[in-house]
């Protein structure tokens, strides 16, 4: 049963052993997520035919590789995105960090924001008087 009596606070030596797992925790997912960034922005580089500078040379020379797991799901996203496939397009876009924005920042001098919210305030406190006659 839940209770007073079940609760546990962790001491200071604990809860600064806990953020220090966590803390280990988030440097390897970071760093996975890194290579796999960087993976695919090779692979983005990577010229179509054999003759470039990557470390594969071309996606034809990638075949028979000793590849790491991430690399070869990167092949195969890759390949699916060149044959057309759109959700795997936007996978290998976002996961290369070339993601677009998605917030919208609208910058206007504060007096004028400040004079159109109060001319869109009385309108609607107009509205609202209105109803109720």
């Amino acid at each position: 049963m839940a209770g007073r009596d079940n609760l546990r606070v962790p001491t200071p030596d604990e809860a600064r052993a806990n953020g220090r797992k966590g803390g280990r925790a988030s440097g390897r997912s970071r760093r996975a997520k890194r290579d796999m960034r960087e993976t695919f922005r090779e692979l983005l580089d990577m010229p179509m035919r054999p003759g470039g500078m990557t470390g594969f040379g071309s996606m034809e020379g990638a075949e028979g590789k000793n590849m790491t797991v991430g690399e070869a799901i990167a092949m195969t996203m890759l390949r699916a995105a060149v044959e057309g496939d759109v959700r795997a397009a936007e996978f290998v876009r976002d996961t290369s960090g070339q993601r677009p924005s998605q917030s919208v920042e609208v910058k206007a001098p504060a007096r004028d924001a400040a004079d159109a919210f109060m001319a869109l305030l009385d309108e609607v406190r107009a509205e609202a008087t209105d109803g109720d006659g």
